[in-house]
């Protein structure tokens, strides 16, 4: 027998004002212009959510001010398959 615990997490926020301030297409000169992305993988914290998208875009969205306040590319057109926000804890 395990004394492995499970944790189900869920968010009780509303999440329209992340999916408001998400671009929708990209305006960068490594795409087409208004070219769609798709959100494929998500991770959360007390702080931030961090969104990877089927082109290479990681975008850090900064739960309480209401803004992505990072938006970082990689250099290749690239599918982000996992992601994970690091807690640091100061003691």
């Amino acid at each position: 027998m395990s004394n492995k615990t499970s944790l189900l997490l869920r968010e009780y926020d509303s999440l329209s004002n992340l999916y408001s301030v998400m671009p929708k297409t990209i305006g960068s000169s490594m795409f087409s212009p208004g070219q769609a992305f798709l959100w494929t993988c998500i991770d959360v914290s007390e702080k931030y959510i961090a969104i990877g998208t089927d082109v290479g875009l990681l975008f850090l969205y900064d739960r309480s001010k209401g803004v992505i306040c990072h938006q970082l590319s990689s250099k290749v057109y690239t599918v982000l398959l996992c992601l994970s926000l690091l807690v640091l804890l100061y003691v």
